[in-house]
């Protein structure tokens, strides 16, 4: 069965065998939140017409699950009936990473740019790129250490999105506003919008999701040994030292 939020249309298998990928619907509002205890990254990808936190309805659209400690930062989009939406691949240059969209057959559709802060890494500017190479969405504002930014049309200068973190009670959910009285573009194409939330979302998880991030992430592992070297070294002198007396040197001999 097709998922319904997708329509009719073939869909793409991912093996070049059909062409025809499924579209993205166009809402309002589009999601993306982690879904913990997975051992890839899991995102779960949702959208409404209502951008009521608490009441609207989410209509979900599948998932996007990152490739784990994957040199790319390579994701996949799928719908709930397995059909592949959309990919993308990361590239990071000092302070700048780039988020290379495709669609279902690997077709390049654009190109996310993120520029960081050198002192605290939160995201300051995002660009998106068509094919060619010329900006067509610009970020102009970001307020919370990147967590809420605007991206404006670069030909009319307009914002067409705002994007934010935190909808509701899920604190942790990457979130795209549109505004629904400007035309559809690239910069605010539902499928371009969806990749850089999940870009947002996995930065700094190493391909994986939920509390393995934290357990796995190999610079913990790195503490985690230290730890554990100085405890047995502490624990071997101690028991070294156990029954130990020393003999007094009497008479100075």
């Amino acid at each position: 069965t097709k998922n319904p939020a997708f329509g009719p249309g073939g869909g793409g298998d991912g093996n070049g065998t059909n062409t025809t990928c499924p579209p993205v619907p166009r809402r309002k509002v589009y999601m993306v939140s982690p879904k913990f205890w997975t051992w890839s990254h899991t995102l779960e990808v949702s959208a409404s017409d209502s951008d009521d936190a608490e009441g609207g309805k989410m209509e979900s659209l599948g998932v996007i699950k990152s490739v784990p400690f994957s040199y790319n930062s390579e994701q996949t989009w799928k719908a709930a009936d397995g059909r592949v939406v959309g990919r993308s691949t990361q590239d990071a240059i000092t302070t700048v990473s780039n988020v290379f969209v495709e669609d279902c057959e690997h077709r390049a559709v654009a190109t996310i740019s993120e520029v960081f802060s050198p002192s605290n890494s939160a995201v300051t500017q995002y660009t998106v790129q068509n094919t060619e190479g010329d900006i067509v969405g610009l970020s102009t504002f970001n307020k919370g250490f990147g967590t809420q930014v605007e991206i404006n049309e670069q030909a009319t200068g307009k914002r067409v999105v705002t994007i934010f973190k935190g909808f509701g009670k899920d604190s942790e959910a990457w979130v795209a506003k549109m505004r629904p009285d400007q035309p559809p573009t690239l910069a605010n194409d539902p499928q371009v919008i969806v990749m850089l939330l999940a870009a947002a979302s996995s930065q700094g998880s190493w391909g994986l999701g939920g509390p393995l991030a934290v357990i796995i992430n190999p610079l913990w592992l790195l503490l985690l040994c230290c730890c554990c070297c100085a405890c047995c070294t502490a624990f071997s002198r101690a028991r070294e030292s156990r029954g130990y007396n020393e003999i007094p040197n009497v008479g100075g001999a």
